[in-house]
């Protein structure tokens, strides 16, 4: 009777652990492999809108409503990706808007914010030590686990970052094009040269005339691959491409779920390096 009381109560104290889980919810798949660099097993972590989905094109279900409403901690782009959320927003949860804590870079002919901002190392840096000091105020029993976490993703950043510059060293033209514009935090803090965007805005095709001024800059710059992006399709990609002989590839801001941070931004600018090569 003895055993079976004391088997009762781990049990009993396993799933009070468990339940008291934190749970963060993140508009984007990136924020979410973000935050959980620095939360560990501590938090249950979800993304709003699924891996494969644009942001840009994204609407909320009435049970991802549900899942916002729940939410202990609620992490926001910013900068006009998700406004959607705002009339969502549990005000009872902690709510982090990264977009005001770094500066933004305009949008395409000077509209609005570029909203890109998970895409630069130096912003990630600083995305973890704000994810970390918001899961120490709502989990201070936890903090110098949130600490260590943070400490070691930050080490792997500066790793990342360092490896990056060194492979640049070697590359006196970095030209390239992107789909939309994705990697203009990325190319700015690398002197990466992004000389066109394939759409200005999610979903907008671009003219002939736009398309024709794409293929002199592929031409004028020696461009070599084309880029574009798992979550939006283009014919334009396949008209330029055909006219102008050059290969296509993806690059892919979003990633997906679980997914290293780390891991997915290096595999990204391992495409972009190589392309210098072709």
């Amino acid at each position: 009777m003895k055993k079976f009381a004391l088997l009762f109560f781990i049990i009993t104290i396993f799933n009070i652990t468990v339940s008291a889980k934190i749970k963060i919810v993140t508009t984007i798949v990136p924020l979410a492999n973000i935050v959980h660099s620095v939360s560990g097993d501590s938090a249950e972590v979800m993304a709003i809108i699924p891996p494969g989905v644009s942001p840009h094109t994204f609407s909320p279900t009435p049970k991802i409503i549900k899942e916002i409403n729940n939410a202990d901690i609620i992490v926001i782009n910013g900068a006009g990706l998700d406004f959607w959320i705002n009339k969502f927003l549990n005000r009872n949860a902690r709510i982090l808007n990264l977009s005001d804590y770094v500066p933004l870079i305009k949008g395409e002919n000077g509209k609005g914010n570029n909203p890109h901002i998970w895409l630069s190392v130096s912003n990630v840096k600083e995305f973890a030590g704000l994810i970390d000091s918001t899961l120490c105020l709502e989990d201070p029993d936890n903090a110098g686990y949130y600490k260590l976490n943070t400490e070691r993703f930050v080490q792997r950043l500066d790793s990342l970052d360092r490896g990056i510059k060194k492979r640049l060293s070697g590359h006196k033209n970095r030209y390239f094009i992107s789909f939309h514009p994705s990697w203009t935090y990325f190319a700015k803090e690398y002197g990466i040269n992004e000389v066109a965007v394939i759409e200005e805005s999610p979903g907008k095709e671009p003219n002939p005339k736009y398309i024709m001024n794409i293929i002199k800059e592929v031409r004028k710059y020696n461009i070599h691959v084309l880029f574009a992006e798992p979550q939006l399709n283009s014919k334009a990609v396949h008209v330029i491409a055909s006219e102008t002989g050059i290969k296509t590839d993806f690059l892919d801001p979003i990633g997906t779920f679980g997914e290293d941070y780390v891991d997915f931004l290096k595999s990204n600018f391992l495409k972009i390096e190589e392309s210098f090569n072709e």
